[in-house]
């Protein structure tokens, strides 16, 4: 089957959403042991990556190799990181399909069928005809779907690594339950959204590259937080909601706690993320779409106005300074309109499309067909949504600040192939 052809097959099962703007969670179904728990066992067995295997800052697409729910190499395809989204998760088709089709070609794929998790894979699998550099994978997408501001993992123009664990960011993390025991711990939305502020705040003051752009900052980051609350609880029919305690985040993670406040800065190795036993997945009659994540959006950016702002420092600590969303997009979105209705997710999503050339031209020879595939398949998935018509996004507003500079593709490329 054809890339093309397989993209409009995926988009067409995505393309079912009934619009709404964002509400109350509806309540949940009756919790179903048989239908909700994951199997851990057999093929699905936890096993660790080896050294060639592909791994990266994202747990939930760790976890999922580890089990293998996709490719336990690390290496997938668009086809298989959609079902395991839904069936493991309990992700929306709109949703998961537009992280499966968007992610390959923004991290070497021009075809967006293949996406490593992690770096660059085996040479064989590159594209070469296409690419300006290695297929960076996503480790290599600093700024779009990697980022600043992460919950645990570590800023790459400050560490000068964006795969491992820092230590005193997962402490952080994990001490917002310290005094709680397990049963009744709970790493909760508003917990996540006090911990992405406290994170936010750190990376401004300590990282003079800082920088807080559209869809990374309205999109990435609060799905990195949302996610460990909304997608990581474990169902049972006293939480149907679910419960993210000390133990289901120490797993997800892959670390242990006797290493909590340890001497060394980073957690090693990284990677080896396990679903919990027994662990049992959001309800599938109320999938985590578009809708449920923009109301996420909301609630933390109601809670913390500040996750609204979009800037970043100018090549010191503690220099933030924000850009008007205004001036941003011609006047189609402002600050306020950022706390009404889908807005803000609107405005996160449909960035990713007006400035995917910017991003596209540093990886491809010729980015006009990879751009044509991000436009003919997101816009269609945020019809739930009901977004203002956003024609362009004045990337230029960006330009005085070094984080932004540095966070092109190429120059993520340059930095993992000397790494």
């Amino acid at each position: 089957m054809r890339a093309s052809t397989l993209l409009r097959v995926l988009l067409g099962l995505a393309f079912n959403q009934t619009a709404a703007y964002p509400q109350a969670a509806p309540d949940p179904p009756p919790f179903n042991s048989t239908a909700q728990l994951i199997d851990t066992t057999g093929a699905h067995a936890w096993i660790a990556p080896s050294l060639t295997d592909l791994r990266g800052p994202c747990p939930g697409l760790n976890s999922l190799a580890n089990h293998g729910y996709i490719n336990r190499t690390g290496l997938t395809n668009a086809t298989e990181l959609i079902n395991a989204q839904m069936n493991v998760f309990g992700i929306g088709r709109d949703f998961a399909t537009a992280l499966a089709v968007t992610a390959p070609i923004f991290s070497g794929d021009p075809n967006g069928v293949i996406v490593s998790i992690g770096g660059p894979p085996d040479r064989r699998y590159w594209n070469e005809t296409s690419l300006k550099i290695p297929m960076p994978g996503l480790n290599g997408t600093h700024n779009f779907y990697e980022h600043d501001v992460s919950p645990t993992f570590g800023s790459l123009n400050k560490f000068g690594n964006d795969t491992q664990i820092i230590n005193s960011q997962f402490t952080a993390l994990y001490n917002r339950q310290l005094n709680v025991s397990n049963a009744k711990s709970n790493y909760s939305l508003d917990v996540m959204a006090a911990h992405r502020a406290f994170r936010r705040q750190e990376d401004i003051s300590s990282d003079g590259y800082m920088f807080s752009a559209l869809f990374p900052s309205l999109a990435v980051t609060a799905a990195d937080h949302a996610f460990i609350a909304q997608l990581w609880g474990n169902r049972s029919a006293e939480n149907p909601w679910g419960k993210t305690t000390k133990e289901v985040l120490l797993s997800f993670y892959g670390v242990n706690k006797t290493i909590l406040n340890a001497d060394t800065p980073l957690f090693s190795p990284t990677g080896h993320s396990r679903i919990p036993t027994p662990w049992y997945r959001r309800p599938l009659e109320t999938p985590y779409d578009f809708l449920a994540f923009s109301r996420d959006v909301l609630t933390m950016g109601k809670a913390h106005p500040e996750f609204f702002t979009i800037g970043g420092n100018i090549g010191a600590p503690n220099t933030f300074e924000n850009v008007s969303i205004s001036d941003l997009t011609n006047g189609t979105y402002n600050e306020t309109m950022l706390f009404e209705k889908n807005n803000a997710l609107c405005l996160a999503m449909q960035s990713a499309v007006v400035t995917a050339p910017v991003w596209l031209e540093t990886i491809y020879k010729d980015p006009d067909y990879p751009n044509g595939l991000v436009n003919s398949t997101l816009p269609p998935l945020l019809s739930s949504l009901e977004c203002p018509n956003l024609k362009g996004v004045n990337s230029d507003l960006f330009l005085k600040f070094p984080g932004y500079t540095r966070a092109l593709a190429h120059d993520n490329a340059t930095r993992l192939r000397k790494g």
